[in-house]
């Protein structure tokens, strides 16, 4: 056991041994590497600081010259914009007040961090009047008036701005170096219809933050040809420099007034949290006039400030040619405004209603609802009448094919040979048909043939007039080119003209004058105010017969509306349908009899409305049976649809109809009747007019009796193979009406009366 441990320890000492002369040998060569990583390590970080300090250097020579590079292009860039034609009538880039300052919006940079914090918007699509450009639009994220007009809507855009394009090319004008000002832009609706419809040069005021935070959204996202042509100042324009405060109402930033709180109604409120202390300036101040050649066209609407403005205007105010505002009682009084349109034509300029021929030679009453009103310096503002295009191949046409224009010579030849004045003598037997109409009837117009059949089949036709909106005029020419071959051959020997009016002027003259009874009533009573066109439009050529035909209508044989006897054809339907010779709901009985009788009516109440003694009428319905009114009523409905209007007659029901309730005009009498129950019914201005002839003219009255179903169709498939069976079965007509096309497409059991057997 002794010798077995002595063993042990002595392996264990020589270990020891071995391991500590190991050490003595190898600690110098690891010294030696130590010093050698070290030495090598602290050349290493002298390199690299050597080559960071080299980089700075190259860097920041990289930086100079970039620098330098832009500086250049900035150089160059002011330059340019300081030479545009817009930036040289600028004579005040930036200004100040008591509560802040301002600065002409600067494109290349236009919102600052603090605007992006405090405001927001919502992204929509806005699509220009004459539906051929579209762009995206910062609206009001919250509930807005215009904000949500513009997002919902059909259309797209903002009503008040549709008719600016056609006041800037009235009268024939084109683009040129000439002005569009807009003062009290909102959310930029008109800016923008501007910027996509014409080649405007434009200038903007509005003093919103908010709604100058929407206009800067929505033109950065704008080409440079667009913010090129677009100055904004936010600001607002007055009589003197200074800080006002402005006010909007909640859920219409339209109503933003400076210094007042008018309410568009009595519970409106006006919150805080959009109230601004804004800054004000004179335009003669902020545009230098010496660099302006013309403001062709200025849109103003500035809620009760309009005063103000004008007082500010100064030299520049002389430069302005047409201008567009709005006569508001309630916000003018509130600024001692009432007298405003005596300020505007003691500016020199005339002053016309909506219309743009009814001149206003005096401050309307204070009791008026708003009005849109024209101002101008010219003779006169025509817009609304379209030229017809050049159809192609038709160069060899007779002159009669072009635009049926009053002031057009080569129509001298046709008015000499049918036509004399208004006022003269003419031929009784000649009629013009007008029609209105939407692209949603185009099918039918065209593919249909309804034109080429009103055309082929209706004598003493001399005109044919399509009323419509101006976005669809682009696709009623595109269709009349397309469908030119079959509707040439009959131009070709009867010489027909056509032509396209917008709709505009209905829409100022009465659509928002008066506005509508209830929707889809505007087109009925449009149709009764037809011969408003001769004196409101200048179209003196059209006869004292105008037809009236909806443009689904399709005939299919020769129809004679004025006979030598001068009697007027009018359809009656027969039906073998027994309900169909009562009064239902749907019948316009209680309209047709009331309107004529006038306020001694108006007491009547809901529960004696339906056996009211509507024996004072002057215009008795007899299109369904009550036999304890008229003994001689027959049930026979007349056809709808189409009605031929004539002059003597249609002033005589106006003015049976004005008289009765002591109104100026029949469309405000309707607005009057229809709020009391005695007078609630659907209207039909066919109805109306029927039986106001059927009870003062009946010796004017040719009856034709049509039998539904092999005369009169009123089905929903109307196709080129249906209108050539309903042509070989000598059916007069076929209406092909928009609520019936969609009720087949729903349900093909329901198709209505049908020409060819499916």
């Amino acid at each position: 056991m002794s010798s077995r441990k002595t063993v042990t320890r002595i392996a264990l000492f020589i270990i020891a041994v071995g391991c500590l002369r190991s050490g003595w040998v190898i600690f110098p060569v690891l010294q030696s590497y130590n010093n050698k990583i070290y030495e090598d390590s602290h050349f290493d970080e002298a390199y690299v600081k050597r080559n960071a300090l080299r980089r700075q250097e190259l860097a920041m020579e990289a930086y100079g010259r970039e620098r330098a590079i832009s500086n250049e292009r900035t150089t160059v860039e002011n330059a340019h914009r300081k030479s545009h034609p817009l930036r040289s009538i600028v004579a005040m880039m930036e200004g100040s007040g008591s509560t802040g300052s301002w600065k002409l919006v600067d494109w290349s940079n236009p919102i600052s961090v603090e605007e992006e914090a405090m405001f927001s918007c919502e992204w929509t699509r806005y699509i220009s009047s004459n539906r051929l450009h579209e762009a995206d639009m910062c609206v009001h994220s919250f509930q807005d008036v215009i904000s949500n007009t513009i997002k919902r809507s059909r259309s797209k855009n903002w009503s008040d701005c549709r008719i600016l394009p056609e006041l800037w090319t009235a009268n024939g004008m084109t683009d040129d170096d000439s002005l569009y000002v807009d003062i009290g832009a909102n959310i930029g609706s008109c800016v923008l219809e501007m910027l996509l419809s014409t080649k405007a040069k434009i200038i903007a005021f509005e003093p919103h933050p908010m709604n100058v935070y929407n206009i800067k959204k929505t033109v950065s996202r704008l080409g440079p040809s667009y913010q090129d042509r677009l100055l904004l100042f936010p600001i607002g324009l007055g009589k003197f420099q200074g800080d006002a405060t402005i006010y909007s109402a909640n859920n219409n930033m339209g109503n933003s007034q400076i210094g007042n709180m008018a309410k568009d109604w009595e519970t409106q409120i006006f919150d805080e949290k959009l109230q601004f202390n804004v800054n004000i300036e004179r335009l003669d101040s902020v545009l230098d006039e010496t660099n302006i050649h013309k403001i062709r066209l200025v849109k103003m609407d500035v809620q009760g400030f309009e005063c103000n403005t004008l007082d500010g205007m100064g030299v520049v105010g002389d430069k302005i040619e047409t201008m567009k505002f709005e006569y508001e009682p309630r916000f003018l009084k509130t600024q001692g405004c009432l007298d405003l349109v005596s300020r505007v034509k003691g500016l020199g300029f005339k002053v016309f209603e909506a219309d743009l021929v009814t001149e206003v030679t005096e401050d309307p009453k204070a009791t008026l609802t708003a009005i849109e009103l024209y101002a101008t310096r010219r003779q006169s503002v025509q817009i609304g009448i379209i030229p017809m295009p050049s159809f192609s191949g038709s160069q060899h046409l007779p002159a009669s094919r072009a635009m049926f224009n009053p002031k057009d010579v080569h129509l001298d030849h046709l008015r000499s040979s049918i036509l004399d004045t208004h006022e003269g003598s003419k031929p009784t037997n000649f009629i013009d048909i007008v029609s209105l109409t939407v692209k949603d009837d185009f099918f039918t117009l065209f593919n249909s043939s309804a034109l080429a059949s009103w055309i082929r089949y209706i004598k003493n036709v001399r005109s044919i007039t399509f009323i419509g909106p101006p976005s669809d005029y682009f696709l009623f020419q595109q269709n009349m080119n397309d469908h030119n071959a079959s509707i040439t051959p009959s131009l070709e020997t009867i010489k027909i003209p056509i032509r396209w009016v917008n709709e505009t002027h209905w829409i100022e003259s009465y659509k928002m004058k008066h506005r509508c009874l209830y929707p889809g009533t505007c087109q009925q009573l449009i149709k009764l105010h037809i011969f408003d066109l001769r004196k409101h439009l200048g179209l003196s050529d059209l006869g004292d017969n105008i037809l009236i035909i909806d443009s689904d209508t399709v005939w299919s044989r020769d129809v004679t509306f004025i006979h030598p006897n001068n009697t007027v054809t009018y359809f009656e339907r027969i039906s073998n349908e027994p309900n169909d010779t009562s009064c239902t709901g749907l019948d316009p009985v209680r309209f047709t009899e009331a309107i004529t009788i006038g306020h001694s009516g108006k007491g009547v109440t809901e529960e004696d409305a339906d056996t009211y003694n509507f024996k004072h009428t002057l215009t008795p319905y007899k299109s369904c049976r009550r036999s304890q009114l008229y003994l001689d009523a027959t049930g026979s409905r007349h056809i709808v649809h189409f009605m031929l209007f004539q002059y003597d007659v249609m002033m005589h029901l106006h003015k049976v109809i004005t008289e009765a309730w002591d109104v100026s005009s029949l469309w405000r009498a309707a607005t009057m009747c229809h709020r009391f129950t005695f007078c609630k019914s659907r209207m039909s201005e066919y109805e109306l007019y029927h039986s106001f002839v059927s009870e003062h003219y009946p010796n004017r009255m040719h009856i034709e009796q049509l039998i539904a179903g092999v005369d009169w169709m009123n089905g929903a498939v109307c196709d080129a193979e249906e209108m050539n069976c309903c042509h070989e079965k000598n059916v007069l007509l076929k209406g092909c009406h928009d609520h019936r096309i969609k009720m087949y497409k729903v349900d093909r059991s329901k198709p209505g009366d049908m020409c060819c057997e499916r």
